[in-house]
């Protein structure tokens, strides 16, 4: 993709998503090997609101929903895998394929709001 080669970084974040300050950490502070999601809006898993990635990973990351499509199998009776006392919902779900494909996580401070 062409983005990928124009942009060292990706934001990908709710289109109802209202910022009350601006984040606190700046891009480049930040590890070229991790996500970097909000922390406190997990509901069991890892937040859908708001993904800072690097382009390297960006495809890795995103590509969650291919992954819920080819292998529903795998989310579907993921009750011996799942990682959380929450039943599977969208959060756990990403929860699992991050773990799954071996992508690091890093917390960063919630700016945002719905």
């Amino acid at each position: 993709l062409d983005l990928l080669r124009r942009y060292d970084w990706i934001i990908f974040t709710r289109s109802d998503y209202l910022y009350l300050c601006p984040a606190r950490e700046r891009l480049e502070d930040l590890s070229t090997d991790a996500i970097y999601i909000p922390g406190g809006v997990d509901y069991g898993g890892f937040t859908d609101r708001h993904h800072v990635m690097p382009t390297n990973l960006a495809l890795l990351a995103l590509n969650v929903s291919e992954s819920v499509v080819l292998d529903w199998r795998f989310y579907d009776n993921s009750t011996h895998l799942r990682l959380s006392k929450f039943s599977m919902n969208l959060e756990t779900i990403f929860l699992n394929y991050f773990t799954r494909v071996s992508l690091k996580v890093n917390r960063v401070c919630h700016t945002g709001m719905t």
